[in-house]
């Protein structure tokens, strides 16, 4: 008897079937030989170089580690100082403006007293003003004279001419303030003409506002000055300008005449940057040198 086997099926292939098959084992041994060939190659290459690939790794893991390191933390400081703000030429033949501005870090408060740089404060000629201390005996003398009139002695001053004011007023601004009563000043120096209302204004424009204000409304020259000198403030401290303070006071240091020195500054500059960062910054004006002290 015979066995029943399975049947086995016969496949045909035609001979192009057959060279196709055989061309793509061909092709692809051929780029397995390149490609294996190529990399022994760029490994041979390096090793000739001295190329140690596991510095290549190790550099990898350290650049991991160090954007997982937390910042160093900042040096903040306790500060409570007093500056003694004032503009005008560098003859010293006039005084446009003069405040003191109080900083307080951590509390982050600034207060702003505004007064009149024809103050009488020197004792020994009381008919002397500020200003005219100020043009006669320079800058040490006019912090003496301040501290006799408001009873507080500035730790540091700030001097800006007419030039320093618009390119520091400008690097912060435009300001919007609005104007009441309206202006028209015909000086012999500059003539000014703003009607009442809301204004834009830039560096040059803000300083011959608050040149004529005392000619305005004497009574509230004062206070507007001291929101114009808050205005700046607020606009110049905001978090977009918190980087690079060092060299950004470097920058203005140049337009200015002061004893606040880099170190100085450098000193302070993480508590300013925490201030400025916390966006948590309360600014005060006060019409009184005792609601200066006060606060």
């Amino acid at each position: 008897m015979k066995e029943n086997r399975p049947e086995q099926r016969i496949k045909f292939r035609t001979r192009k079937q057959s060279e196709s098959k055989s061309l793509r084992r061909f092709t692809l041994i051929l780029v397995a030989v390149l490609v294996f060939g190529g990399a022994l190659s760029v490994l041979i290459f390096l090793k000739n170089y001295h190329f140690d690939l596991s510095e290549v790794f190790e550099g990898s893991r350290e650049k991991q580690e160090e954007t997982t390191t937390a910042p160093a933390p900042l040096n903040i400081k306790n500060i409570n100082t007093d500056i003694l703000v004032f503009c005008g030429p560098d003859d010293r033949s006039r005084m446009d403006f003069i405040s003191l501005v109080k900083v307080k870090m951590p509390e982050n408060t600034f207060t702003v007293f505004s007064f009149s740089p024809s103050e009488k404060a020197d004792y020994s000629d009381p008919s002397t003003a500020l200003a005219q201390v100020y043009h006669d005996r320079g800058i040490d003398a006019l912090k003496a004279a301040v501290a006799r009139y408001s009873g507080v002695t500035p730790d540091k001053y700030v001097c800006f001419n007419d030039t320093a004011f618009k390119v520091i007023a400008d690097r912060y601004g435009p300001y919007k303030l609005t104007v009441d009563p309206g202006v028209e000043y015909k000086g012999s120096d500059f003539v000014f003409i703003l009607p009442k209302g809301r204004h834009t204004m830039g560096g040059d424009m803000l300083l011959k506002y608050i040149r004529c204000l005392p000619s305005i409304d004497f009574s509230r020259a004062m206070i507007t000055q001291s929101d114009i000198i808050k205005m700046i403030l607020t606009q110049a401290l905001i978090p977009e300008n918190s980087g690079n303070l060092i060299n950004s006071y470097s920058s203005l240091a140049n337009h200015l005449t002061t004893d606040i020195s880099i170190v100085d500054f450098s000193a302070a500059a993480d508590s300013i940057k925490a201030m400025i960062d916390s966006e948590d910054i309360r600014y005060a004006t006060v019409t009184t040198a005792a609601e200066y002290i006060e606060n």
